[in-house]
């Protein structure tokens, strides 16, 4: 499993790169840099295993690191995009319902599925900053509401312990 996993951690490499040279996430590069993003590449039989892993890396998470990818090669026999994301869109329903301060991205492309854990109140404090910035001005109206305001009224139903 070494090659594959070199081969995706090239592949993280080259895509942080692009998003900080697009300025599209100034929090990948330095993430990366500073070694606090895991990738994990597997070698998913069904949508099962995908699931149960991603699971067990949401319940392990402990700040070590920042961001922990989760990933497969690309099988639409496997997972579809849209399969992607309602698991997505389960997985941050379920961890609000539990009062877990965790969120999960999903990225779906030729090469790879995978899914990013990441802090819930971290993601909605970056997007505040990017707010006061106007990052978000030209977003098209529905991906502002289903990633920046749902997520935020994700955050603020979660109580504070």
């Amino acid at each position: 499993m070494e090659p594959q996993s070199s081969k995706l951690h090239k592949w993280i490499s080259d895509w942080v790169e692009q998003l900080d040279k697009n300025k599209k996430c100034p929090f990948a590069k330095p993430t990366f840099d500073k070694n606090k993003m895991k990738a994990i590449m597997l070698n998913s039989i069904d949508a099962y295993h995908f699931w149960h892993n991603v699971s067990q890396e949401a319940e392990k998470f402990d700040d070590t690191y920042d961001v922990v990818i989760v990933a497969m090669d690309t099988n639409e026999t496997i997972i579809t995009p849209q399969q992607m994301q309602g698991g997505v869109d389960c997985a941050n329903a379920d961890y609000n319902n539990r009062n877990m301060d965790l969120w999960c991205l999903n990225l779906y492309n030729e090469l790879y599925t995978m899914v990013l854990l990441q802090r819930l109140s971290k993601l909605d404090d970056a997007s505040l900053q990017f707010e006061k910035k106007d990052y978000y001005k030209n977003q098209h109206p529905y991906m502002y509401n289903k990633h920046i305001k749902t997520r935020r009224n994700m955050r603020n139903r979660l109580t504070k312990t």
